[in-house]
């Protein structure tokens, strides 16, 4: 995979990721903590710490140093992609093999619907957890990650619906299931078609086909989320869309549609990222949220963007071209002003705007993971979906 050396957005955030602090790998001490190889959530440039340690981005963590490894083969960066893989396996992962959500630094800032210690267990963020631990285990053949894999695996098909949907969540203490309204990520939804990915890579790897099956029912429960232009109502209560989860989908439909050579699956996240770019501003950017009674809510956030870019470029490149490369042009623009170019903080990417306006400062770490996915897309040749973090 070559990536052209003349543009810099990728290696100031690649340098951040790596040296910033986000990843606690930056002291000898920390190797006999059990803190050491997670992924911090991301830094507050105010008061100059981290919130928690975040289990769902330390896979995107992992994935994305596998992606530098790729194309680097230092070992340096496969060690640290161990080193996240054994933080999750060794402390994340519960024993029934639900991946916990976050392990806050202080107690007074930690939420009990996240908390290690009463959380509980999200099947996206178990998902993704998964996807790097497969990824991983594809290069360095460790047992362990299989196990582990193998487990999480289980545990996600365990929490799958009849119609293929899986429930939102489940609390190891109470044992309630969790299905509800309170937000996107609390009801069972279409971003779960982005879980997909790493059950058919457990079933790659063990040929189990209780694994695909499950992962081709997830992928085709998405469809009665998807309206006729393309758009996948994420908060079912009012039928509107944010567009993080939207493009979640559209990940998972892209990827299952390839390697299950399915063109359905690809056609609809084909017509889901098409919805998006015909969303885009003058600026360049991309709404965070549709409301189907009040239109657009314009307010901007990178993670969007980036994931509406990279998707966007992968289809021109490896599929059909369908946009028109002033508008990705535009967008990748845009992308770049979310990075910091000052401090000892630089290169990592602001987060934007929450819906209501406010604007957060803090440099966000699956944010910069997801905008140095996206200018890799966008910078290289023969980028292949098992690029997509």
């Amino acid at each position: 995979m070559n990536l052209k050396m003349n543009h810099n957005e990728y290696y100031k955030i690649k340098d951040w990721i790596l040296n910033s602090g986000i990843q606690n790998y930056h002291s000898e001490s920390q190797k006999f903590d059990n803190d050491f190889g997670g992924f911090n959530s991301w830094y507050n440039l105010s008061e100059g710490s981290y919130p928690y340690i975040y289990s769902e981005i330390t896979g995107y963590g992992i994935t994305t140093l596998l992606s530098m490894y790729s194309r680097t083969k230092d070992d340096e960066v496969l060690a640290r992609a161990n080193s996240a893989a054994n933080w999750v396996v060794d402390y994340a992962m519960d024993d029934g093999g639900g991946i916990r959500a976050r392990k806050f630094y202080k107690k007074d800032g930690s939420d009990d619907n996240y908390s290690f210690s009463k959380g509980n267990l999200y099947t996206f963020d178990t998902g993704m957890v998964l996807f790097g631990l497969t990824s991983l285990y594809c290069i360095t053949k460790d047992e362990k990650l299989l196990k582990a894999s193998i487990k999480i695996a289980d545990f996600l098909i365990d929490r799958q619906k009849m119609n293929g949907e899986l429930f939102a969540f489940i609390n190891p203490i109470t044992g309630i299931i969790g299905d509800n309204d309170d937000k996107w990520s609390n009801q069972s939804g279409a971003f779960h078609g982005k879980v997909a990915m790493g059950l058919h890579k457990v079933y790659e790897i063990t040929k189990n086909n209780k694994y695909r099956t499950a992962s081709i029912e997830l992928i085709k429960s998405v469809y009665h989320f998807q309206n006729d232009e393309g758009r996948f109502i994420t908060q079912r209560k009012d039928g509107s869309t944010l567009q993080h989860p939207h493009c979640y989908a559209a990940e998972g439909l892209i990827y299952m549609g390839l390697k299950t050579e399915d063109s359905a699956l690809i056609d609809r996240g084909i017509r889901a990222i098409k919805w998006s770019m015909n969303s885009q501003l003058d600026n360049g950017g991309i709404p965070q949220i549709y409301h189907p009674d009040s239109g657009f809510i314009n307010y901007e956030r990178s993670d969007i963007l980036s994931q509406v870019l990279r998707l966007a470029v992968f289809i021109n490149k490896n599929i059909r071209k369908e946009f028109d490369n002033t508008s990705i042009n535009r967008l990748k623009n845009r992308l770049s002003e979310f990075i910091n170019e000052s401090g000892v903080q630089k290169g990592g990417i602001f987060y934007g705007y929450e819906s209501n306006g406010k604007k957060y400062t803090d440099l966000n770490a699956w944010c910069s993971m997801f905008a140095l996915n996206a200018f890799e897309f966008y910078y290289s040749d023969n980028i292949g979906i098992d690029h997509l973090i």
